[in-house]
């Protein structure tokens, strides 16, 4: 740690002075500087770890600068905060170098902000640390979180981390307060119930998955008592306007100086491959055709769809792109109450389309014809989830793979919470093999590691599908990589070749160790050999 904060502070130095400089010219200076033995792997992850200091240009070996109105000084305050750090009641492993990054740069804007890193790089650890900070500072601390699993998680990580802490729990059954504890777990549906702090205490407040609140309900439990604010997210997006209605006021520093910002990147997936927190991986596309029945309503929703959207970005104001920020204003504008009739009409019945072009994806029949040809990979796999866009495919997914002897379950909201520990305690101990779920898996659960993803139904959301890399990204105790196989339908907006999917499909192919496109090649033994190769190491 103390050697990654030397290397910032040097880096900071150079570029201050001498901005627009590659990793090779930067190691040379430092060399030059006498600030050490640095190598440029350890350059990367500095440059690469800290997107509040530093920014590159988008050459192919990139040149890297200063954030506008940032100094040497003020990167110095920035990694000095750490000192001011006490975690006399933190009793766990030692943390991940951004995540105490992270912390300083969020105690640096006066201990408010959100803090976003991709599923699986411990995340919620950053919380912890924050939590005995602010309980060695006399403060109380109130966790939200969505629901009764997330609950249950962190009542596992405090027993780990913070043995000698008091805590309770609020919802579910359970009424602590804070006159008898001094963290509370709760989630969201009763915290917005309750007044929960209030003199003399003063308070931390602690929102996992933050993006899932932005609701006018939801809000009602960001109290203003709190006056420090954590947010933690994988990736902080909603597709309406959520976010900067109700919850972006709340988490935003009041302590300003030129580095603050509402956002502070944790640990995106080139840091945490590089770090080794996430396991390598390699990307497989398979292309499948439209039934004629289905290319031809196809053709229709689009022709539908693309004029609903021109009438949307030019009489009605909606923001052309990008297609994230689009699809929020068309979710405001459908809401209604802005006097735009006609306006609001026009977005119910674009949404409308829009959920039918999902369906008519989701639910292809050559997808699910086009499976049984991956079924000896997936029998082959340590461990897959299948993500499917919906409830019947999963469950015709779960019961394919049992006809064909592979322990199988769909799992998905139509299971009780008692089904749902039972079948995620057989897929960890080894009991099923397979999961094939819709968005359930996307958020909210820990899901045991698995080694192959095959993803039938990709989702627009850069959110949802980073949430779904990170099932399967996790470092593997035994090393080995991780592989992910996306069926896509051919000249549709699934595909990746008419840029589909350029959000997440960029993640991956920037980061992947091989992107291998089959094309409309349905051979089993191709597939299966691809997925042994890659798990040896061939």
């Amino acid at each position: 740690m103390e050697n990654r904060m030397i290397l910032l502070q040097a880096l900071a130095a150079i570029l201050e002075s001498k901005p627009s400089m590659d990793k090779y010219q930067l190691q040379k200076q430092l060399k030059f500087n006498g600030s050490g033995d640095f190598t440029t792997s350890n350059i990367n992850s500095v440059l690469y770890g800290n997107h509040t200091v530093f920014v590159r240009n988008d050459r192919t070996l990139p040149l890297w600068s200063l954030r506008k109105g940032l100094s040497n000084k003020s990167v110095s305050l920035l990694s000095s905060n750490l000192q001011f750090v006490n975690l006399v009641f933190y009793k766990g492993f030692t943390p991940r170098a951004w995540q105490t990054e992270a912390l300083s740069a969020w105690i640096s804007q006066g201990r408010k902000g959100i803090i976003e890193a991709v599923t699986g790089t411990g995340k919620s650890l950053v919380g912890v640390l924050a939590a005995a900070d602010a309980i060695a500072r006399e403060h109380k601390v109130l966790i939200i979180v969505p629901g009764i699993e997330l609950q249950k998680q962190w009542e596992k990580l405090i027993l780990e981390h913070l043995p000698s802490v008091s805590w309770g729990k609020f919802g579910n059954g359970y009424q602590s307060t804070f006159n008898e504890v001094d963290i509370i777990i709760s989630t969201i549906h009763s915290a917005r119930r309750y007044q929960m702090l209030s003199e003399p205490f003063k308070g931390l407040l602690i929102a996992d998955e933050v993006h899932g609140y932005g609701t006018e309900e939801s809000r009602k439990a960001f109290e203003s008592e709190f006056s420090e604010r954590l947010g933690l997210t994988a990736t902080y997006e909603r597709n309406d306007n959520g976010l900067e209605e109700y919850v972006t006021p709340f988490f935003t520093p009041i302590l300003q100086h030129s580095a603050s910002k509402t956002v502070i990147a944790g640990c995106d997936y080139a840091r945490g491959l590089h770090d080794g927190i996430l396991a390598p991986f390699r990307v497989g596309l398979l292309g499948v055709p439209f039934a004629p029945d289905e290319d031809e309503l196809y053709e229709s929703l689009e022709n539908s769809l693309s004029k609903k959207r021109s009438d949307l970005i030019y009489l009605h104001g909606c923001q052309a792109e990008p297609f994230g920020e689009f699809i929020r204003d068309v979710h405001q504008l459908g809401q209604g109450g802005h006097k735009n009739y006609a306006g609001t009409k026009c977005a119910r019945s674009y949404l409308n389309l829009f959920q039918e072009r999902k369906e008519l994806l989701a639910n292809s029949q050559f997808k699910l014809r086009t499976f049984r040809f991956l079924i000896p990979m997936i029998n082959a796999a340590n461990k897959c989830l299948v993500f499917t866009g919906f409830i019947d495919t999963a469950m015709k997914i779960s019961e394919m793979l049992n006809s064909y002897n592979i322990t199988a379950v769909a799992f998905s909201s139509k299971l009780n919470r008692a089904e749902r520990m039972n079948y995620m305690n057989d897929f960890k101990n080894g009991k099923l093999k397979a999961l094939a779920a819709p968005m359930i898996l996307d958020e909210g659960i820990d899901v045991p590691e698995a080694d192959l993803g095959i993803i039938l139904s990709a989702n627009h959301s850069k959110r949802q599908m980073i949430q779904r890399m990170g099932r399967i990204i996790r470092k593997k105790s035994d090393g080995r990589p991780a592989t992910f196989f996306i069926v896509y339908i051919q000249n549709s907006n699934e595909d990746p070749h008419s840029g589909a999917h350029e959000s997440f499909l960029t993640e991956m192919i920037d980061h992947a160790d091989e992107l291998r496109d089959f094309g409309n090649s349905y051979d089993a033994a191709e597939f299966l050999d691809w997925y042994i190769d890659g798990k040896l190491g061939r």
